[in-house]
């Protein structure tokens, strides 16, 4: 039995130093070390405790050097290191990156790469990216290409953030903007991009798709637009089955969104938006709205409320349960389910001076997922029938779920010299997950609300020290 197992790690020292010389070279490095962490586990039967690590004590680094070019060019070389005490393994990151510009950055040539280590105790786990792009960035009309890269064992997570890997993209887009007023207009802009991509390992398609864009701001200054797109390839997703080597073919699909903003020189203002997706097949559809009021009550105070809703019909995906994923002999089985996804999100902002403010987000989102069939995923991608049902013994499923996560961030902020600030924050998080789909918004609000919150308190000094001027002053003084 579990007694006690934290859900945070210590953190024992963060230090920062940047700065930049007169020609142009930025220097940033980062360093910060967690403590153990350990969780108290005992005996059920001989009543026996004991603790067990489960956060070795970590340092974490980062190195950004940054070199300014002619025309706003740019090259920079990044490296990200984790040393983990004991047999953990350890990971390093090291990138580099172009951004090239003609002059009057007419035109654009950028490129990355990146290569990821992982060091075992007996082995280390080489991994790739790279990614390389031109285009017309000026003018009425604009265009670009692109590709990017990631090999299987690409894995930079340690210290960042990646959702995939093994595969290849392939870009294109092209644009005609229209920045002068004409007709009611103030702007408009239009645009066409599409992208192709492939796995890597093995090498076979995963998904082809296209967009069209077309929006503008008229002399009111509200703002609107339309997306229009889809995949008119059925995708194959190498991720969603959670087992190497097998896909799952999607079905054709395709999508269209519109939204509008009024003038936010208003004391009101308003975003909305509507979107919605359809499906070759299976009765699949995907509805959704976005609603905003923005209230600035003076020019202290500001207001933003938002609402996000969107309900998935008959979506498909593989079947994660409290068992984890079953199986049908060898093959994975997937599932058709009802999804709806409620976000609620509270902004409030009070300005003392132009130097000091209390800021204030409340976020609720809430997503519950309502299984309705069961199928086998077979070798091709689609769907065999199976005899699992998702119930055990008494009728109660392993996989209907609604989830809650409500968090509040509340922050003084004084900006007490150029570029140095104190602030004080608080953090309060309630997270919760149970069967019971059945519940309304407001039902399911009070049932979350009994469960324990997690509250942080944390203050910050940032000091902004110059050091070329105190080094300008100490040498005039000795010439003196």
């Amino acid at each position: 039995m579990i007694e006690n197992n934290p859900t945070t790690t210590q953190l024992l020292n963060a230090t920062k130093v940047s700065g930049r010389t007169k020609k142009g070279t930025g220097i940033g490095i980062f360093n910060a070390l967690t403590g153990s962490e350990f969780a108290t586990i005992r005996d059920t039967v001989t009543g026996v405790g004991r603790r067990i690590k489960t956060a070795p004590l970590t340092n974490y680094s980062v190195l950004v050097v940054d070199q300014n070019l002619k025309n706003n060019s740019t090259v920079t070389v990044t490296n990200t290191n984790v040393l983990r005490d004991g047999e953990t393994y350890d990971a390093n990151v090291t990138g580099l990156t172009t951004n090239l510009y003609t002059r009057g950055q007419a035109y654009n040539f950028n490129a990355n790469s990146s290569v990821t280590q992982l060091y075992y105790n007996d082995s280390t786990q080489l991994g790739h990216a790279f990614s390389a792009g031109v285009g017309k960035t000026s003018g009425q009309w604009r265009a670009g290409l692109g590709y990017d890269e990631s090999s299987k064992t690409y894995n930079r997570n340690d210290l960042g953030y990646q959702t995939t890997n093994n595969l290849r993209n392939i870009s294109a887009s092209v644009s005609y903007n229209i920045f002068k007023p004409f007709w009611r207009l103030v702007r408009m802009w239009t645009g066409l991009s599409g992208n192709y991509q492939r796995f890597v390992r093995p090498d076979a398609f995963t998904y082809t798709g296209f967009n069209f864009t077309l929006g503008g701001t008229f002399r009111n200054f509200m703002t609107a637009g339309l997306n229009l797109g889809g995949t008119p390839y059925k995708p194959h997703d190498y991720f969603e089955p959670r087992v190497d080597g097998r896909y799952y073919e999607g079905d054709e699909s395709y999508y269209a969104n519109c939204f509008m903003s009024s003038n936010y020189g208003k004391p009101f203002a308003f975003d909305g938006g509507l979107n919605g997706t359809i499906y070759s097949a299976n009765d699949r559809w995907v509805l959704g709205f976005s609603a905003s009021p923005r209230i600035r009550m003076n020019d202290k105070v500001m207001l933003i409320l938002s609402n996000s809703t969107t309900y998935a019909n008959n979506e498909e995906g593989v079947a994660v349960g409290t068992n984890g994923i079953p199986f049908d002999g060898e093959d994975p089985v997937f599932s058709r389910r009802n999804r709806l996804t409620v976000i609620n999100t509270v902004n409030a902002n009070y300005t003392f001076t132009n130097r000091m403010g209390i800021t204030f987000r409340l976020r609720h989102y809430w997503s519950k997922v309502e299984y309705n069939a069961f199928f086998a995923l077979n070798e091709q991608g689609g769907f065999d029938p199976t005899d699992y049902t998702g119930y055990d013994a008494e009728d109660n499923s392993y996989h209907n779920n609604s989830y809650n996560a409500f968090t509040i961030d509340a922050a003084y902020r004084w900006v007490f010299a150029p570029g140095s600030e104190l602030s004080f924050v608080w953090k309060n998080s309630i997270y919760s997950s149970s069967d019971e789909v059945a519940l309304n918004y407001f039902r399911n609000l009070g049932t979350m609300a009994q469960n324990p919150a997690t509250n942080s308190l944390s203050l910050k000094i940032l000091y902004y020290f110059n050091y070329w001027n105190l080094h300008q002053k100490i040498f005039k003084r000795k010439e003196k």
